[in-house]
């Protein structure tokens, strides 16, 4: 009797582990990896537990047949004690008959068996949580990629607006520059044009006083004919009036020339620049 209650204290005890163990499962399911090699080395033990409990109790059971054995053939003879051999026997045989001990420990084994069976179950369940884990820190570090590219994203937009905006300042700028060229070139041209209005002016009034010159000299000369007399002096002064006329007349026609040019020169470069830009 000493050695069954042994080993159903040793299931009660190894019971105890189990659901200690179960409880720190369900407590520290998927906190860190060391929690379920700890869990898998009482699991482990507990087998090796229950292997030897089982062991034990056949090893109990054959003794007791043996012991039961030896009392039979010892009340088979004719001793002195056989009536103590013989109430022996019939204890041995009640104890034997009285299964319900050894029962309950089996139902104890079963039970401590499907507490075992529940620890792996729930050790599965905790390596799948940890699995689910690691995956969402995965998912939040693609997430967190993603957000940072949408911000880089918004950056690039930002720098392309800005270098749009610069762009059209620069064609601001080059515009305005080609509109100070312009005002440049009107300036000299008016320049231009105002020299060489002052000149054919001025080639104008020389003319005015050669035509002059020589319409005197004319009269003179023509005066001097009728009065039957040859001056060669009104006749050098009229070649001369008429020498400074056509001079003065010259001088008028390269004027107007220049001038037109003045004006046609702008216009001239202006196509130019426009058939450049086409090409």
């Amino acid at each position: 009797m000493s050695q069954i209650e042994e080993l159903q204290s040793r299931i009660t005890a190894a019971m105890d582990r189990i659901g200690a163990g179960v409880d720190t499962l369900v407590n520290q399911m998927g906190s860190n990896a060391d929690a379920d090699a700890a869990l898998q080395s009482a699991l482990e033990e507990e087998k090796l537990a229950n292997a030897q409990l089982e062991e034990r109790l056949k090893s109990i059971k054959a003794k007791h047949a043996t012991e039961l054995e030896e009392l039979q053939a010892s009340a088979g003879s004719d001793g002195p004690d056989t009536g103590e051999l013989q109430a022996e026997l019939d204890r041995l045989r009640a104890q034997v008959a009285d299964t319900s001990e050894v029962d309950g420990l089996k139902a104890e084994l079963a039970d401590a068996t499907a507490k075992l069976v529940a620890a792996e179950a729930a050790k599965t369940e905790a390596n799948a949580a940890i699995a689910d884990a690691g995956e969402i820190e995965s998912l939040r570090a693609e997430l967190e990629d993603l957000r940072a590219k949408a911000d880089n994203t918004e950056e690039v937009d930002g720098l392309r607006t800005e270098i749009a905006a610069l762009k059209a300042e620069l064609n601001n700028t080059e515009r305005l520059d080609e509109l100070k060229a312009e005002t440049e070139m009107l300036r000299a041209e008016r320049v231009s044009q105002a020299e060489a209005t002052t000149r054919l002016d001025k080639d104008l009034q020389r003319l005015r006083k050669a035509n002059d010159q020589l319409r005197e000299a004319n009269a003179a000369l023509r005066e001097a004919n009728e009065a039957g007399v040859g001056e060669p002096s009104l006749i050098n002064q009229a070649m001369l009036a008429e020498l400074e006329a056509l001079r003065a007349s010259r001088a008028t026609d390269a004027a107007e020339a220049k001038a037109i040019l003045s004006r046609l020169e702008p216009l001239l470069a202006q196509a130019d620049l426009a058939e450049g830009e086409d090409e």
